[in-house]
């Protein structure tokens, strides 16, 4: 699949710039790997692309996600102190990547994918 496909569909979910996608290359071309190795045998790809490539995106937002969830999170100014709880952006996350990967299950190998925590 096209990387940049992934990274614009990366951009649509994350609402982050394309300046700031640069940093994560390396999430697009993992999670187009992924993909790629878990196609089922006679899938035309150039029909299923844009689905697949969703599937990739909402993959690639995971893995950012999880990577954001290990930063601080914690806000102190004078007095106030601010906790973010960064899982609620990992779950929702989850969540659609689950519901995509879901959607692609006639086009994905059914079994357990690396990707997906239990």
């Amino acid at each position: 699949m096209d990387i940049f496909k992934i990274q614009s569909a990366f951009m649509e979910i994350s609402g982050l710039s394309e300046q700031e996608c640069a940093n994560y290359l390396n999430l697009f071309k993992t999670a187009d790997i992924q993909i790629s190795k878990k196609i089922k045998k006679g899938i035309d790809i150039n029909q299923n692309e844009p689905l697949l490539v969703e599937v990739a995106g909402a993959i690639a937002y995971y893995m950012y996600c999880l990577m954001q969830s290990k930063k601080m999170a914690n806000v102190s100014v004078l007095d106030v102190k601010i906790e973010l709880d960064k899982n609620i952006s990992l779950n929702s996350a989850k969540k659609y990547r689950d519901e995509l990967l879901l959607l692609a299950s006639d086009i994905l190998v059914d079994e357990n994918f690396d990707f997906i925590s239990t």
